[in-house]
């Protein structure tokens, strides 16, 4: 049970880099309606970076939360690093919502009804899910005690 939080936040970024992949590749399901005028003009840095290296970036983001979940005692740097990206998504899903509930984010200046649409009811909470995922496979990491041999 102590390895499920890092397990699900693995999950979570695979299944995010997945769909960032297809999107890459040309799939337009949710792009259009997420990414607006930059889904169809598909310029290339947006392609590149925005697409695939979001899903190279989530890839390594599965590879921290397995090792946090797998490692007895992680090292420092590796908790700060789960840590971080705990509270990225965090504020990203929270903040991008309370933005958005108080008006400073609204429809207009190129963002669509449909885009705060999807922001609410789908790209926030998921955001807002991977954080906790995040953040409770490093709150297990963090109190690990190392495992001594011969102790069930």
């Amino acid at each position: 049970m102590r390895k499920t939080w890092g397990y699900l936040a693995a999950g979570w970024a695979v299944l995010f880099a997945a769909v960032h992949l297809y999107w890459g590749l040309g799939g337009k399901t949710g792009l259009d309606v997420s990414a607006g005028p930059l889904a169809q003009n598909r310029p290339v840095l947006f392609v590149a970076v925005g697409l695939f290296g979001v899903a190279a970036a989530l890839l390594v983001g599965a590879v921290i939360a397995v090792l946090l979940a797998r490692l007895d005692v992680p090292p420092k740097l590796l908790l700060v690093i789960g840590a971080a990206v705990a509270w990225l998504l965090l504020v990203r899903g929270i903040g991008l919502t309370i933005l958005m509930a108080t008006g400073v984010v609204h429809a207009g200046d190129g963002i669509t009804d449909g885009q705060l649409n999807w922001s609410y009811l789908l790209w926030n909470p998921w955001f807002i899910l991977g954080g906790l995922c995040f953040l409770l496979a490093w709150r297990r990491a963090r109190t690990a005690r190392p495992v001594r041999e011969g102790t069930p």
